[in-house]
Parts: C-alpha cells; sequence; structure tokens
C-alpha cells in the first residue's frame, strides 16, 4: 500500500510546485514592471493602469498574472483560458519582434539606451508568457491524455 502511494504524492506534489512556481514567476513579473516602471504624461499612479491604456508596459503583467492565477485554479477551462491568454501575449511579442524593421544588434543597443533595465522592455513579456503558455499545455495534456487524473470540472 506504501509503495503505490509514493509515486502519487511525487505527482501532485510536482503538479502543485509546478503551479506555484508559475503563479511566483508572474507575480513577480508583474511587482518589478509595476514598482520599477517610471509614471508618464504626468499622470498619478492610480490613473495610470492597463484597462484605461490597452498598451500600457502594465497590461501584458497583469494579463500574465490573470492566467497565473488561473493555473492555480486547477480546472480544465481554467487551462484552456490561462493558455489562450498566455498564448495571445506571445502571439502579439512574436509578430511585434517578426515586424521590426532593425537588424537585432541595433535593437539591443536601443533596448540599453532607452531603458533603465533591460527587464522593463515589453518583448521580454514573451518569457514569462512561454512558461505560463508551456505550464497551462503541460497541464491540458496531462488532464486529457492520463489515465485516473482527477481535475475539476
Amino acid at each position: 500500500m506504501k509503495s503505490d502511494m509514493r509515486p502519487r504524492m511525487l505527482s501532485i506534489a510536482f503538479h502543485v510546485l509546478l503551479r506555484i512556481i508559475t503563479f511566483v514567476i508572474a507575480a513577480v513579473n508583474f511587482t518589478y514592471i509595476w514598482s520599477n516602471r517610471e509614471i508618464q504624461d504626468g499622470r498619478t499612479f492610480v490613473e495610470y493602469t492597463p484597462w484605461y491604456n490597452s498598451w500600457s508596459p502594465f497590461y501584458e503583467p497583469s494579463v500574465l498574472l490573470f492566467a497565473s492565477i488561473l493555473i492555480l485554479t486547477n480546472k480544465y477551462w481554467s487551462y484552456v483560458t490561462a493558455a489562450v491568454l498566455s498564448g495571445y501575449i506571445l502571439l502579439h511579442v512574436f509578430l511585434s519582434l517578426m515586424t521590426m524593421r532593425m537588424s537585432f544588434s541595433e535593437f539591443w543597443n536601443g533596448i540599453h539606451i532607452y531603458q533603465s533595465s533591460v527587464f522593463l522592455t515589453w518583448e521580454l513579456q514573451g518569457i514569462p508568457a512561454l512558461v505560463i503558455f508551456c505550464v497551462s499545455l503541460f497541464h491540458l495534456v496531462n488532464a486529457h491524455f492520463v489515465k485516473n487524473t482527477r481535475i475539476g470540472k
């Protein structure tokens, strides 16, 4: 009986730990962007929210944080929604990078000239988006194809 329980407990611990790590990555990304972004146009911090300016620097971290919270809920529909949201950010970043009319070295030099930190560039939002997308797809595939997986409906 004990030998049957150990792999199951390790599997559950792995899935829970993966969800928590994904949430921590999104939360650190969100708080770093919110705490280090300069206030623009003379607006106060409260007025500079993502729902007033759809492609503000705060939009992508907010969407990614919401997607990571959905992964924590452990429901099939929440994994699908998290994959769609993070895939949307990934697609936007990918298409924006593909339509740039400059070389990578010019782009990299521009980041260092105009940004105080490389981590404040919106292009790097693709990295946490990729992590959230992969984790949500992993849980979707696990829930769909692995037998005896109990996931909320």
